[in-house]
């Protein structure tokens, strides 16, 4: 099984910026871990507000011969700066067939979004 990372730099987990060194290590420690091969990284920063990054995952993740590919990503603040962002992200990735897992739990990423969700709608 392939697994695909994506970092951003300095995106939040558990409100603490984390660079794409960490993002990286948690990828490669998670790989490593769940018996996945790395199958590439693909990486956005602040100023990239067209996303190459992500848009060259999505690319690779329609291609017909990718097999079976896991999204890795560090946290939810991967896909976005707020909840809107991170849940369309999310969908157009999820689009694809691929699931999204965190690098932390292997948890399905949607649920982390849909908590988060719910406890924005208690403020």
């Amino acid at each position: 099984m392939n697994a695909v990372g994506y970092f951003f730099d300095n995106a939040r987990r558990l409100g603490q910026k984390r660079t794409i060194g960490d993002q990286n290590r948690a990828f490669l420690d998670f790989c490593s871990s769940q018996g996945y091969e790395v199958a590439g990284t693909f990486v956005d920063t602040e100023g990239d507000s067209d996303l190459p990054g992500f848009h060259q995952m999505i690319a690779h993740l329609q291609r017909a011969d990718r097999g079976f590919t896991v999204v890795v990503v560090d946290s939810l603040g991967a896909l976005g700066a707020d909840l809107g962002r991170s849940a369309m992200r999310l969908l157009t990735i999820e689009n694809t067939g691929a699931r999204v897992v965190s690098a932390h739990n292997g948890a399905e990423v949607a649920k982390e979004l849909v908590d988060a969700w719910a406890d924005h709608g208690e403020d």
